[in-house]
């Protein structure tokens, strides 16, 4: 079953038609300048596989359904994984500012609700070079595991691979020429979490940095 045939499927399993689907959509996700991000005609052009929906759609469409989004995408014909949860998208962590203020959330993203861990230690961290990590702020970073850290002479939280030498720790940049590893006393540095995915969107569409 592709994409368009499972939200059809879905929707006339909920009596919904087309408008009325996308009015409730417009209801449960409301964009901030009014603009609607659903539209009758957008619905149909899904469920006639003319239009591929963007990530953020379909995740959306697949909160609103409760189904996972293999289910939704026609790759598992029983929806046996739980849905999907919205995670915030933080601009940065640094040391004088609180992470969850409002002006610091610059979208949401999702992941399925089964490797969900704690909603309220889950973010997103978006990168100057269109990536984005998934921070775990309740957990330990070992040897060779990429984390968030506090480090001196910082304000701002930095991406590093860390690699325990002794007493000191060595944090190797990840995706940039223009730092070199940096050896630290563990007093030097704070952990603020770990890493535990990216996501590449360079050829993505971005509607949910909106």
């Amino acid at each position: 079953m592709t994409l368009g045939q499972r939200l059809k499927h879905l929707r006339l399993r909920r009596k919904y038609s087309m408008q009325e689907l996308s009015d409730e959509l417009n209801k449960m996700f409301p964009n901030e300048d009014g603009v609607k991000l659903f539209g009758k005609g957008k619905i149909s052009k899904w469920e006639s596989g003319n239009v591929d929906p963007s990530v953020s759609a379909i995740a959306k469409v697949a909160k609103f359904f409760n189904v996972s989004l293999d289910y939704l995408l026609g790759l598992e014909e029983e929806n046996t994984h739980f849905p999907v949860v919205e995670v915030p998208i933080l601009k940065n962590v640094t040391r004088d500012k609180e992470m969850y203020s409002p002006e610091n959330i610059i979208g949401q993203y999702y992941i399925p609700n089964n490797l969900k861990i704690s909603h309220q230690k889950l973010a997103y961290l978006k990168l100057s070079n269109k990536r984005m990590v998934l921070i775990n702020f309740d957990d330990v970073v070992e040897n060779d595991e990429m984390g968030l850290f506090f480090l001196k002479g910082y304000e701002t939280a930095e991406i590093r691979k860390v690699q325990y030498v002794n007493e000191y720790l060595m944090l190797v940049p990840t995706h940039s020429e223009d730092h070199k590893p940096e050896i630290y006393e563990s007093k030097d540095i704070k952990c603020i979490g770990k890493v535990i995915s990216t996501i590449d969107y360079s050829n993505a569409d971005n509607d949910f940095l909106a």
